[in-house]
């Protein structure tokens, strides 16, 4: 289904869209207006008419990329059927995610929770909110494999959901900090080799 957006809406999400990048970067405090008027193109008024505030447009924005990066990991897990290839495609789009355009800053979730901590809390909410249905998806899909057969009894699904995520934001931190991809793909390695040691 094909949805029309008025000018206005589509005026929103190019801020939104636009400033999402900045904020990953710069963090809530070191984005200025000034900022956000060099990545929208825009004068003050014009994020104003849409945006109250300039909190109001980063809770926007971090809506927009934890909607994306979702998006990426569901679209990976309907690609695949048994668990083990399931969870693999979790991780391999991860991946995926240091090459988006969008995560130009890494990734947004973790960016903003150590950006927000203790100093923002609609946001860390927001983060908190996010990483808890991530884990989530990623238990249920652990979950399921025991129930099918596909993984072994002892494992914890719980568990294995918050390692996982845990790897994974590590892995992107260590690879945006030091410019170099191979921290993240050894950290993939290392879980594609512990979910084949859950396996029946």
């Amino acid at each position: 289904m094909t949805i029309f957006m008025t000018k206005g809406e589509r005026t929103k999400q190019h801020i939104i869209e636009k400033a999402m990048p900045v904020f990953s970067q710069q963090g809530l405090a070191g984005t200025s207006m000034a900022d956000l008027v060099a990545a929208t193109g825009l004068q003050k008024g014009g994020i104003y008419g849409h945006f109250k505030s300039k909190d109001a447009l980063a809770l926007a924005a971090f809506d927009y990329a934890f909607a994306r990066a979702t998006n990426i990991l569901t679209r990976a897990l309907e690609t695949q059927q048994r668990a083990l290839d399931r969870l693999s495609a979790v991780v391999d789009a991860f991946l995926t995610m240091t090459q988006d355009a969008t995560f130009v800053g890494g990734c947004h979730l973790l960016n903003t929770a150590v950006d927000s901590d203790d100093t923002h809390p609609a946001l860390r909410q927001k983060v908190q909110v996010g990483l808890e249905q991530w884990q989530n998806m990623i238990c249920n899909e652990v979950s399921q494999g025991i129930a099918q057969g596909e993984l072994q009894p002892r494992c914890s699904a719980n568990d294995i959901a918050i390692i996982t995520i845990a790897m994974l934001e590590g892995g992107m931190m260590l690879t945006k900090a030091h410019g170099q991809r191979h921290y993240l793909e050894r950290v993939a390695e290392h879980l594609k080799t512990t979910f084949k040691e859950m396996a029946q």
